[in-house]
């Protein structure tokens, strides 16, 4: 699990830093249902 929240944060931070506002959005979006559904035992 701890890898695949910190693949999450770098494809944030990937998408940032290339100024890519789009992916960066997507990114987060993935990030913060990915952690829902961990945090809810989903995943």
């Amino acid at each position: 699990m701890l890898i695949r929240t910190l693949k999450e944060h770098l494809e944030i931070l990937e998408a940032c830093s290339s100024r890519n506002a789009d992916a960066a959005e997507k990114a987060l979006q993935a990030h913060f249902q990915a952690a829902i559904n961990r945090n809810l035992g989903l995943a």
